[in-house]
């Protein structure tokens, strides 16, 4: 599993990559074009469009460095990375009543599997980042 994790990892990675140039391009949307008919409804549907693809992008790009990284908390981050990337097809076809084709449903699949495998326990890491399979590894020294 931990090579299927460094994989959604990188796929994370790319992902906030993704979010950083949408986030990018919708400030320069927002400052070129003209909000004559409403001011305060604009201002305020991006400034929470802005706020929710920069917290999108803070989730994919934590679960890429700590799983890159090997932090203890990249499983966290993981599985948060997971349920966001399994939320967006099911919320667009949910709320906005588009229906499920199969290339969304292909996302659910990937995200399932994303969701899976940073849900499903490792081994517990051992002196030094080793990783120990079970505790007959571990040697003690009984002269202490």
């Amino acid at each position: 599993m931990r090579t299927l994790r460094k994989i959604f990892g990188w796929l994370f990675a790319i992902l906030a990559i993704f979010c950083l140039l949408g986030w990018a391009s919708q400030l320069r949307f927002a400052f070129t074009q003209s909000h004559a008919h409403s001011i305060a409804r604009s201002i305020f549907g991006e400034f929470v469009a802005s706020v929710l693809m920069l917290a999108t992008m803070l989730v994919f790009g934590m679960a890429w460095w700590t799983t890159w990284k090997d932090r203890p908390k990249a499983r966290a981050w993981g599985l948060t990375a997971s349920v966001l990337w399994l939320s967006a097809p099911l919320v667009n076809s949910y709320l906005l009543h588009h229906p499920m084709t199969d290339g969304k449903w292909k996302l659910v699949a990937v995200g399932a599997v994303a969701l899976i495998s940073y849900a499903w326990p490792g081994p517990e890491p051992g002196p030094l980042g080793a990783t120990l399979q079970n505790e007959a590894d571990v040697e003690v020294d009984h002269n202490i």
